[in-house]
Parts: structure tokens; C-alpha cells; sequence
């Protein structure tokens, strides 16, 4: 065929690897600020079985996520709900959203974090 660039095939061994050592950091966007973090500055919200948002700290929840700041998640959680970016990315109403409970929750999970690990 002319015109077409031929390419290399990657074979296993010439990719870089994957896993602890590769430098690799999973980045995830906050729902209510909307920068990019690492994923374990953020903290993942789901839709339990019941149809509710709650706070999946483990981030082992079934199913769509997303995520909010863990260090300012209140402020976030309020700029996610004004602007309804929380229920367009989970995919759901209005009404199975309880900002009351997860503002306590997500107090609760910053207090509960040391601010600096121990030396």
C-alpha cells in the first residue's frame, strides 16, 4: 500500500514495565475542583446497591466511581453539587446524593488522617 508509514511491532519484551518499579502514577480527576491528583489524594465516591452515594474509601466498590480532593472533599463535594458534575458522573439523580452525610464523612476521613506520617 503506498502512502502508509509502515510501523514496528512492540513485542512484549521491548515495552517498559508495569507495576511497582515503573514510575507509573494513576491520575484521576476531582469532581468538584476538577485537577488532577494521584489517586490516592483523592477519595472515591460509588452507588451502593441500593442506589445511594456513599463513600468507598477502599475504592473497591462495584461499578462507576468518582472521586473528590481527601484534604478539601467538603469544598469540593459543594462545588461538584452546584455544578451537578457528582450525579452527571456517577449517573444519577439528585435525590440519591445526601451532602449532609458525606460532609461527615468526608470531615470524618480528614481527621482520622495523620497530616505527616511518622518518622
Amino acid at each position: 500500500m503506498a502512502g502508509m508509514a509502515s510501523r514496528e511491532i512492540q513485542t512484549p519484551a521491548d515495552r517498559p514495565p508495569r507495576g511497582e518499579g515503573s514510575g507509573h502514577v494513576p491520575l484521576r480527576s476531582c469532581v468538584g475542583c476538577r485537577r488532577k491528583r494521584p489517586k490516592q489524594e483523592l477519595i472515591r465516591l460509588a452507588v451502593d446497591p441500593l442506589g445511594t452515594v456513599i463513600l468507598d474509601a477502599p475504592a473497591r466498590a462495584p461499578g462507576r466511581g468518582a472521586y473528590l480532593c481527601r484534604d478539601n472533599g467538603v469544598e469540593c463535594l459543594k462545588a461538584a453539587r452546584r455544578r451537578r458534575s457528582l450525579s452527571r458522573s456517577l449517573r444519577v439523580g439528585e435525590n440519591v446524593i445526601d451532602p449532609e452525610v458525606l460532609s461527615d464523612q468526608l470531615a470524618g476521613l480528614v481527621k482520622e488522617e495523620p497530616s505527616s506520617p511518622p518518622p
